[in-house]
């Protein structure tokens, strides 16, 4: 059943490479596909203390197609499939397809602007594990693709009538309404923002809370002092410290606050919650990682003194490490790569980039390290007659994936190319994943990418056939006969793999 609903039309004017997000996961696209974001936040009913998610949906209207209606105007409309099942049932939890419409615009070039078209669904869950599952199409595309999206959440199975936090969710606006609509609750009309929480080019970064039952840890007044902070530093930035006025606990509460982060240079911050009694003592605290944007802001100036202290390769090598990212790299991050001139601006970006993804404070440089390692495989194992081994499509993989958990190398065969099959027990979601890779010439080592079963890759359905030198039935790759575990365990196996 398609459910057609009323939505939010959010009308944002950004600059080129808004359509970028970063740390994946958040937005879904394919070749010809609609791009989306989407986020879901946990909540718990005031009342009855029960848990429910909110799940934020965002379509760019530039990535559909248009067509005119009754009265004239321009429209696009997408549908979205929408599926959570939790681990181990086999109903859904929840299944739907909405019907999302764009705004009417009185001509195509309004789709030149970069909208996007909100709509937000509320779900009670119980306590569990849970699989979201999402697709959404075109309906005017000629040819329409599916753009797919899975997300893994957790519900955690709250005491009655204990103190908990809300997540935080990063909003657009919020007003108090009477309306009755998807975005209203508890007497407000709370707009999320269309990116989550990463902000490119933004002003303002506001954010929505709820806590619950504060009441049972303390009877006294208390504020809530809430600040922005560096990655790995709970030390607030200068005039991104904010306290609010004294408040009385109460079973239920909601807070929103905001911060000016025009001037943030691009890198990741923390926005941290604090609640505090009228001394200074510490009762609750909460905190979210914030993806900043602002190309236009330098990035700082110690940043070069710390690539010195960490890495210090010379300029060439420098140059080639940072294009060796670009598999990992976000959309806006390559952008940013591209227009890289000095020595000391790719000092900066190379730091900054690993910054972002460092999660052991005590090895500043194991994430790097491990992608290093395979880099240096790639190059040493699987260099072409034309590219270095980082950039053929078996470097491409082995970096942007990790390592593969099994690897097949497939030779000889008389009626047979020469080929390859890498198996990833699991990449994100998704398991059993396959890449196959052939040797198209015989002669150069480049084995270009024949099939991959991961989404978003090459999949192509005949490639069993696409080996063969002659029609002779399919062989049975099920078999293990190629198993060549020596290969496989030479490729590095280190921790933190950037797996997507």
């Amino acid at each position: 059943m398609v459910v057609y609903k009323k939505f939010s039309f959010l009308l944002i004017s950004l600059i080129v490479g808004l359509q970028a997000v970063i740390f994946n996961k958040i937005r879904a696209a394919s070749k010809e596909g609609i791009y989306y974001f989407l986020n879901i936040n946990q909540y718990l009913h005031p009342a009855k203390g029960t848990p429910y998610i909110e799940i934020y949906i965002a379509i760019d209207g530039t990535s559909l197609h248009y067509k005119k209606n009754s009265r004239n105007l321009y429209q696009g409309l997408a549908e979205l499939i929408l599926q959570i099942q939790r681990k181990g049932e086999k109903d859904y939890t929840y299944n739907d397809t909405l019907s999302i419409s764009t705004p009417e615009l009185p001509d195509t070039q309004y789709a030149s602007l970069r909208y996007h078209t909100l709509s937000q669904v509320r779900v009670a869950v119980e306590p569990g594990y849970y699989v979201l599952k999402s697709s959404a199409i075109d309906k005017f595309a000629t040819n329409p693709e599916k753009s797919e999206l899975v997300r893994e959440f957790f519900i955690e199975e709250k005491r009655a009538n204990a103190f908990h936090f809300s997540d935080i969710h990063f909003i657009e606006s919020i007003q108090k309404s009477e309306r009755n609509n998807d975005f209203t609750k508890h007497g407000y009309e709370i707009i999320p923002f269309a990116t989550g929480n990463y902000f490119r080019n933004q002003d303002t970064l506001r954010f929505y809370l709820e806590w619950y039952h504060l009441n049972q840890l303390l009877q006294e007044p208390y504020y809530i002092n809430f600040y922005l902070s560096e990655v790995n530093s709970t030390t607030p930035l200068k005039k991104l410290n904010k306290i609010s006025k004294p408040r009385k606990p109460n079973i239920f509460e909601i807070f929103s606050g905001e911060f000016c982060i025009k001037d943030l240079s691009s890198q990741i911050y923390v926005l941290h919650v604090e609640l505090k009694k009228n001394d200074g003592t510490l009762v609750a605290s909460t905190h979210y990682k914030v993806y900043i944007d602002n190309p236009h802001i330098a990035l700082p100036s110690n940043f070069v003194d710390l690539y010195d202290q960490l890495y210090n390769y010379p300029e060439p090598e420098l140059n080639t490490y940072i294009a060796a990212l670009q598999y990992i790299s976000t959309a806006t991050e390559k952008e940013m790569a591209q227009v890289l001139q000095t020595y000391e601006e790719k000092k900066k970006y190379f730091y900054n980039f690993w910054l972002k993804r460092e999660n052991d404070p005590n090895d500043p440089q194991k994430q790097w390290r491990n992608y290093y390692q395979r880099f240096k495989y790639a190059c040493q194992h699987f260099k072409s007659a034309s590219k270095p081994g980082w950039k053929t499509e078996r470097g491409r993989v082995l970096l942007t994936y990790g390592t593969p958990d099994d690897i097949q190398d497939i030779n000889g065969e008389q009626d047979k190319m020469p080929y390859q099959v890498w198996t990833y027990n699991k990449i994100g979601s998704q398991q059993g994943v396959i890449f196959v890779f052939y040797d198209s010439d015989y002669s150069s080592n480049e084995y270009p990418l024949l099939h991959s079963t991961l989404a978003g890759e090459t999949y192509n359905a005949n490639w069993r056939a696409m080996l063969l030198k002659s029609r002779i039935p399919d062989y049975n790759l099920d078999s293990n006969d190629w198993h060549l575990p020596e290969f496989r365990d030479n490729i590095p196996r280190t921790t933190g793999s950037p797996r997507r």
